[in-house]
């Protein structure tokens, strides 16, 4: 084979991953690479934030959807961009309550995740010293699913699930079930 051939198909084989990548899952209606615009637009009810928070890869929170119900809770949904391009969608339980009855949250939603996503990949329970956690993992799709509870002591703590594009370590940049 010649080489203006290989270099043509090399170049088609990096424009599908591209067009794959861009239309990744992520949550809900949601994919990877949206714009902070297109998300507001699909998502209904969420809504641009000036201050957001700023995770440790620099993805920005520029959007939000307060008190959307997820098995009788409310939960904020964060969206996080990096360069305008949605890369992760966080949703956080609005109520803090104590580790033992987040824990029973955490069971409901490992449930529900399961039968959306299939048996979580890895699941810890650890109660027994003074920084309590619960972690559950799942894959789907390219997209990695992560419910988790930290407590340290007795302090009220949060539950937050995640939902970000699969990649490798290296390539990383510094109403009810349904709405899983």
């Amino acid at each position: 084979m010649n080489k203006p051939f290989l270099q043509s198909m090399l170049l088609i084989v990096i424009l599908t991953m591209s067009i794959s990548v861009q239309a990744q899952a992520l949550w809900g209606e949601t994919t990877v690479g949206m714009t902070p615009s297109e998300v507001i637009k699909m998502v209904k009810g969420s809504h641009l934030i000036q201050d957001g928070s700023t995770l440790e890869t620099g993805a920005k929170e520029l959007a939000q959807l307060d008190d959307l119900r997820v098995l009788k809770e409310l939960y904020k949904v964060k969206f996080y961009f990096i360069d305008d391009k949605l890369t992760q969608v966080t949703l956080n339980l609005n109520k803090e309550r104590s580790f033992s009855l987040n824990l029973l949250v955490f069971q409901s939603l490992t449930d529900a995740l399961s039968s959306k996503y299939g048996k979580a990949i890895s699941r810890k329970i650890d109660s027994l010293t003074r920084l309590k956690t619960a972690d559950a993992q799942w894959v789907s799709d390219g997209t990695n699913i992560n419910l988790q509870v930290t407590a340290v002591g007795d302090v009220p703590t949060s539950l937050n699930l995640n939902y970000q594009l699969n990649l490798d370590p290296e390539k990383r940049l510094s109403t009810d079930a349904e709405n899983l």
